[in-house]
């Protein structure tokens, strides 16, 4: 999307944001608390979680998650299965 056209905010990545309530989260803060409420109220299962968080920013992808004093930070490349799937 174009520059200043409210991606960040949208989407919550933004740690002000992220640390707000209300009607000024963004898509990922409601999801993940929607998500944690969920499994906090289920007591019948045990649940695991992970995480991802991907960037692609001029036709290159990372994940915003990775240790970025590792020396070797791995190549993320996308791949599309034979059933249309794509993968990282």
């Amino acid at each position: 999307g174009q520059t200043g056209s409210g991606k960040t905010f949208t989407m919550g990545t933004d740690a002000e944001a992220a640390s707000s309530s209300g009607d000024t989260l963004g898509v990922l803060p409601r999801f993940v608390n929607d998500m944690f409420q969920r499994i906090a109220t289920d007591k019948t299962r045990v649940v695991t979680t992970s995480v991802s968080l991907l960037e692609i920013y001029n036709d290159q992808m990372r994940d915003l998650l990775v240790d970025k004093s590792l020396d070797d930070i791995p190549e993320l490349k996308l791949d599309t299965g034979k059933k249309g799937l794509v993968h990282v």
